[in-house]
């Protein structure tokens, strides 16, 4: 298996950008996008382990919850700053009883031929009522970066869904 090295700097600024651009941004700001906004994928011959293992040591700030909802899975969710979850709150109708989160997500799931590894970048509004909403951010700055990413650790792009 070739070993597949992330400069820890790429991952923790990714993972970073969500605290960063949602201390740049208000509410009023963050466009809600469309639903392949938000989504990079990417083809990888071997499971790209490394990758998965850098996200998870990359989830370690205060404020940040790393989940692992199932094999070939790891979900980093951060708090935002106390005035953007207030903003977020009041603009998107959230509750102070579930916190908006923002949400970085890597699956790899087999392929023919290796695996499809899909990342996902957005912002969870719980709702007083109903589900959460899920606020999709049109930043190129975090697109270009996630693209990056996925280049630097083996991938060949390939158009989200």
């Amino acid at each position: 298996m070739r070993a597949i090295i992330i400069p820890a700097s790429i991952l923790c600024c990714l993972f970073l950008l969500g605290g960063c651009g949602a201390a740049r941004s208000t509410a009023s700001e963050v466009a809600a996008a469309g639903p392949d906004q938000g989504i990079q994928q990417a083809l990888f011959t071997e499971r790209p382990d490394n990758l998965l293992w850098a996200a998870s040591e990359a989830c370690a700030a205060p404020g940040q919850f790393l989940l692992r909802p199932g094999p070939g899975r790891v979900t980093c969710e951060s708090l935002p700053t106390p005035e953007i979850a207030a903003a977020l709150i009041l603009r998107y109708d959230g509750t102070v009883s579930d916190l908006p989160r923002y949400v970085i997500s890597f699956a790899a799931d087999p392929v023919t031929g290796g695996y499809l590894v899909t990342t996902e970048n957005f912002i969870r509004v719980p709702q007083r009522q109903g589900p959460a909403l899920l606020i999709r951010l049109q930043d190129p700055l975090i697109t270009d970066a996630f693209r990056n990413m996925l280049i630097a650790a083996g991938g060949t792009l390939v158009a989200a869904p």
